[in-house]
């Protein structure tokens, strides 16, 4: 399994030296980061010690993916790697075990504070920053398995995490007072991706298409999906496809409903500290011109 972090032997002689450097010199972990909107948030916490390493990019689905062999020298030169855990990024778990033998995983689902939410079908939605107070819990979870590791930098990690922590704070207010008008619009999805969003801001989210990213709906669901339109009066179908597929147009017909890309991992955004800002943003972006309708 995964190496534990024991407590850090003495300092031979030799290595007094490193004792009087700055902090960002004296300990740099190589850490490795599953998904864009984790990384951004241990980005923001490793801010001036060092340079987190984003595994999965752009369209890679954390489901299942190949990794590229960049990819596994990252996780076999890893002392650390966040993920939000099997339950999201399956095909991670194993390749953990195989490649990572010198790491420490963390799963950031487990820290804690952050809840869990159950599925309407069964199951629990992994998406779990999309709820900016996990998103909180994360910060702190990433602090103290940073800190375990590379004690010189401590206080560094505090300090960003507290800034961080109320930037996340001010978001969730800001989104709060952005989505409220929002509340009574029944709207639908292409997955269950989006229970943490719904649940956070008292969104009137009816139903998903698909019970699994990958899972195609069959004639039975398609058809119980037209009724729930019909009956709660969805005026929004959103999707994380660049643009509605067959499907979703067969299912809307020539009902009055307008469709919006809902991209849970914000795939097109740049990696870096500000990425989660810019997807929680975006995602409020897209449900205010889906739901409201044009001005």
């Amino acid at each position: 399994m995964f190496k534990s972090i024991a407590p850090r032997p003495a300092y031979p002689a030799t290595l007094l030296l490193l004792l009087i450097l700055p902090s960002s010199l004296a300990a740099q972990p190589k850490v490795v980061v599953s998904l864009g909107p984790i990384h951004s948030l241990v980005s923001g916490v490793m801010a001036g010690t060092g340079k987190p390493t984003l595994l999965l990019r752009g369209n890679q689905p954390p489901h299942g993916h190949a990794l590229k062999p960049s990819q596994a020298r990252a996780l076999e030169r890893a002392d650390l790697v966040f993920w939000v855990g099997a339950g999201m990024e399956q095909s991670l778990a194993g390749r953990l075990r195989a490649l990572a033998t010198g790491a420490r995983a963390v799963a950031l689902s487990r820290a804690t504070g952050v809840k869990l939410l159950p599925l309407p079908d069964g199951g629990t939605d992994m998406h779990i920053w999309l709820d900016p107070a996990n998103a909180r819990a994360m910060v702190q979870g990433v602090v103290q398995a940073l800190a375990q590791f590379a004690p010189p930098n401590r206080s560094a990690y505090r300090a960003n995490a507290k800034i961080i922590s109320n930037r996340l704070k001010k978001l969730e207010n800001g989104l709060t007072r952005s989505l409220t008008p929002l509340r009574s619009k029944p709207f639908l999805v292409d997955h269950q991706a989006y229970t943490y969003l719904a649940a956070r801001f008292r969104l009137n989210m009816v139903g998903a298409i698909s019970l699994g990213h990958e899972q195609k709906p069959g004639a039975r669901r398609l058809a119980r999906l037209t009724r729930l339109m019909e009956r709660r009066g969805v005026v929004c179908i959103m999707g994380d496809w660049p643009k509605p597929p067959a499907m979703v147009r067969s299912l809307i017909g020539k009902r009055p409903i307008r469709t919006a890309r809902l991209d849970a991992l914000g795939s097109g955004l740049s990696p870096g500290t500000e990425a989660y800002f810019d997807l929680m943003k975006g995602l409020a972006g897209s449900l205010r011109q889906c739901l409201m309708g044009p001005r």
